[in-house]
C-alpha cells in the first residue's frame, strides 16, 4: 500500500469493483456430479456469442436517468459508468438475452448502488502506510469531535483519552501500538489536553480538537 501514495486522485480504486463477502469456514468442496457438471457445460456453449447486445430506447433512458441521479463526484468518474454498462450488458449475456431488460436493469442498479457504499467507507482514505492508515482514523475521531461539539455536547463528554483513540482506531486490537504512538506524536498538533474529573475523583488528561487559535 505504501508503494502508491495518491491512489485515490490517481483513480487506481475506481479500477477496482468492490463487493462485500462473509468469511466462510474452511473445508473440502462438495463432490461434483459429472452429469451436472456436463449439463453446465452444454449451457455455455449454448450461449450466442455472436451479434450484439442492444439497450432500447425506454431502457437508454432509464440509463441515463440513475446516472443524472447520482452525485457530482461520481458522475466525474468515467469509469464507474464504464463498469455500469459493462455490468448491464454482460448480465443480459448471461441470461442469454439479446437486448437489455428493466429486470436487469434493477439488479444492476442495486449491485452498483451497493458498491458505491462499499467505495465511501473503504476506498475513501489515502493509505500511504500504516502511521498514515491511523492518521487518518485520528483525524475522522477528531473531525466527530468537533461536530459534537458545535451541536453544544460538554467538553468534559466529547473529550477522550489516549487509550480511547488507541481503541476506536483499532490499533489496540491488532497490537499496532508501534504505529499508533507514532501517528498519535504526529497529530498531537491537532489536539489540545483538558483534565477530566472521573467517577472516582481522580484528574485524567484527556483531549480535544485543538482551537483554531491555537
Amino acid at each position: 500500500m505504501s508503494s502508491f501514495p495518491g491512489k485515490n486522485s490517481q483513480g487506481l480504486m475506481d479500477r477496482m469493483m468492490p463487493e462485500f463477502g462473509v468469511s466462510q469456514e474452511s473445508g473440502d468442496l462438495p463432490p461434483i456430479d459429472p452429469t451436472e457438471a456436463m449439463k453446465l457445460m452444454h449451457e455455455f456453449d449454448c450461449l450466442r456469442y455472436e451479434g450484439t447486445i442492444a439497450m432500447p430506447a425506454k431502457i437508454k433512458a432509464r440509463f441515463e436517468e440513475f446516472w443524472r441521479s447520482q452525485s457530482y463526484a461520481v458522475r466525474r468518474k468515467n469509469r464507474l459508468r464504464l463498469h455500469l454498462q459493462k455490468d448491464v450488458l454482460i448480465t443480459a449475456f448471461g441470461a442469454g438475452r439479446r437486448e437489455v431488460t428493466s429486470d436487469i436493469l434493477d439488479s444492476c442498479f442495486e449491485v452498483f448502488t451497493r458498491g458505491l457504499v462499499i467505495r465511501e467507507k473503504s476506498f475513501a482514505m489515502e493509505i500511504p502506510s500504516r502511521v498514515g492508515f491511523y492518521i487518518g482514523k485520528i483525524k475522522e475521531i477528531l473531525a466527530d469531535q468537533e461536530k459534537q461539539l458545535k451541536r453544544g455536547v460538554p467538553r468534559e463528554q466529547v473529550a477522550l483519552s489516549k487509550r480511547d483513540f488507541a481503541k476506536q482506531t483499532h490499533s489496540y486490537d491488532r497490537n499496532e501500538e508501534e504505529f499508533f504512538e507514532r501517528s498519535w506524536n504526529l497529530c498531537r498538533g491537532y489536539m489540545s489536553s483538558i483534565p477530566v474529573t472521573g467517577k472516582n475523583g481522580l484528574k485524567y488528561e484527556k483531549w480535544l480538537p485543538a482551537s483554531r487559535d491555537e
